[in-house]
């Protein structure tokens, strides 16, 4: 009798049906690599990623659903790593805590860091992150009150040069308005950019520096006092040119070249394609694809 080929047979079948079931994959983590196995430093069955949250179009959280740019590409990286979604944490990572994030162990990557061109040596210097490649390029600017009364439109902050002497609110310890005006504005910070929005509103701040994408996606929400005849606007001038990052502790070299290579993938895929065309069409703005990655969208 032939009962041991039968049994090979019969384990065979198991094992590929586990393979199946379990949501990492069997191949999942060779899915771009040229090697059998490559040790992120992840450990553990699910992934903690960090992203800034309270951002339309971005990252947004309802209940316990996560949706925005930011979110789609963290989920697609964390796929090509051999994450499903539901292995996913989602941690509120702003960009000032990052590098206490890291340090205390509560995130292994970070996504949405948006870090302006003239900021980009300093960022890198910071001791515990470490960029793992660039995804989207934005450009710095302005959001500011616009009256829709004639008669109170000359308060308006039109050009950039109109804030100074105003108050500025940002999430970024270095705002660029230091940069530029160093002492010509008054600069209040907040945790998140939604929160600026809120002092804008409230009338503790003049104007809000952030990156377009985000600023977009606040003004197509609700930032509309119809009583005082007044709204939020983005002005279209841009102080800044930047890129977002995805970011992984400082040492996590093997873990930054295997987010780099989800990166190439999801441009060669054209799944960037996909997501990047959704944001444009809900902000109106045109997404960048950073330079890095132009070669990828080109072989696609």
């Amino acid at each position: 009798m032939r009962i041991r080929p039968v049994i090979h047979r019969i384990i065979a079948l198991v094992l590929a049906s586990m393979c199946m079931l379990v949501s990492t994959g069997c191949a999942s983590t060779t899915e771009f690599s040229d090697s059998e196995h490559i040790d992120t430093g992840i450990i553990g069955p699910r992934i903690r990623i960090g992203i800034p949250l309270d951002q339309p179009a971005l990252s947004i959280r309802a209940g316990s659903t996560y949706s925005g740019f930011t979110v789609d590409v963290a989920q697609y990286v964390a796929k090509q790593l051999g994450y499903a979604p539901w292995q996913i944490e989602w941690v509120e990572a702003q960009p000032k805590a990052l590098e206490q994030l890291f340090q205390e162990g509560n995130i292994d990557i970070a996504a949405g860091l948006f870090v302006p061109d003239s900021q980009l040596e300093q960022i890198k210097e910071q001791v515990n992150i470490l960029l793992a490649g660039a995804y989207a390029r934005d450009d710095e600017s302005i959001l500011a009150i616009h009256h829709q009364r004639e008669e109170e439109q000359h308060q308006d902050i039109t050009v950039a040069q109109d804030i100074l002497g105003k108050v500025v609110c940002t999430v970024s310890a270095e705002d660029l308005t230091k940069r530029q005006w160093p002492g010509m504005t008054h600069v209040i910070q907040q945790p998140s950019v939604m929160q600026c929005a809120t002092a804008l509103m409230s009338g503790m701040a003049d104007a809000v520096v952030a990156p377009r994408i985000a600023l977009t996606g606040i003004a197509h929400t609700s930032l509309e006092d119809a009583v005082s005849g007044r709204n939020a606007q983005v002005l279209t001038e841009a102080l800044d040119t930047g890129a977002y990052y995805m970011v992984v502790k400082t040492g996590a070299n093997t873990l930054q070249s295997r987010i780099a290579l989800a990166l190439e993938h999801m441009v060669q895929t054209g799944t960037w394609q996909e997501v990047t065309e959704h944001v444009e069409h809900s902000t109106g703005v045109r997404v960048g694809l950073p330079q890095a990655l132009q070669q990828q969208k080109k072989d696609a």
